[in-house]
């Protein structure tokens, strides 16, 4: 989806992961794209992953595996590629999310929480908000199911500068896959319930009638105490004592519930 951004012009490059042996293939095919593809300087080792972003990796300067991974810079820009590429092998971070076209705020947040557990940095900054409704453009929440249409965690979900990228990279969405715009739409109008311990449920089939939110469905991952818990419910209540949802309260008291509309 980003090479998608990149390809029209409203994002200026993409960094991502892949396997060494596909760089030829991808460099021939981007390139007939009019696209520039550099491969990094160093070996990608032991990459932390959650909710859909690479946190912390090592590296190496040779081969560690039989099937070595590298990172990829690509842009329509061969000198934003090299620069990319330099950046990021000196760890600047601030640099580096600003030439792939982040906003400041957001790149200044993550660059200082990134070294924190993964899981704590993003549910953290949905529990910092007083507001609990939002624009559907900014949820990156369900970015760990793989739906999403920024390409970066806001600092905060009404950031109005990921709100304006989020707009036109929809645009774009829209004009060449109509069907996947709305889908992403549809999915990303949702309620979101969160815990402090990383839990995380959604439903996009929700209506909110006082202090209630009733849903015809829930969605999160098999494994998840809080997926098991609401699954099979058909409400939440929102009350003074916390979140109740069917006939038990939720035991975590940092269980946050968030519009996105």
């Amino acid at each position: 989806m980003q090479i998608i951004y990149v390809l029209a012009g409203v994002k200026p490059a993409v960094r991502f992961g892949i396997s060494e042996k596909y760089f030829k293939y991808l460099r021939k095919t981007f390139g007939a794209l009019g696209l520039f593809v550099m491969k990094s300087n160093f070996y990608v080792r032991d990459q932390i992953t959650c909710r859909g972003a690479k946190y912390t990796y090592s590296r190496s300067f040779s081969p560690v595996s039989k099937d070595p991974q590298i990172f990829v810079y690509v842009s329509k820009d061969k000198a934003l590629c090299l620069t990319l590429r330099e950046s990021e092998m000196h760890n600047d971070d601030i640099s580096f999310g600003k030439l792939l076209g982040y906003p400041e705020c957001c790149v200044e947040h993550f660059a200082s929480h990134r070294y924190t557990k993964p899981g704590d940095f993003f549910i953290s900054t949905l529990h910092e908000q007083e507001c609990s409704s939002f624009s559907f453009l900014n949820n990156f929440a369900l970015c760990i199911f793989d739906i999403k249409i920024l390409c970066h965690y806001p600092c905060s979900p009404d950031c109005a500068r990921s709100l304006k990228l989020a707009g036109m990279y929809l645009k774009v969405l829209r004009s060449r896959f109509s069907a996947y715009a709305a889908f992403l739409k549809r999915q990303l109008k949702s309620m979101i319930i969160c815990t402090r311990s990383g839990s995380l449920v959604y439903s996009n089939k929700y209506s909110k009638r006082g202090q209630k939110i009733v849903f015809d469905e829930i969605n999160g991952q098999m494994g998840d105490p809080l997926f098991k818990m609401v699954s099979g419910n058909e409400f939440v209540n929102i009350g003074r004592n916390g979140v109740k949802v069917g006939n038990k309260t939720l035991k975590d008291a940092n269980t946050k519930i968030i519009l996105y509309e």
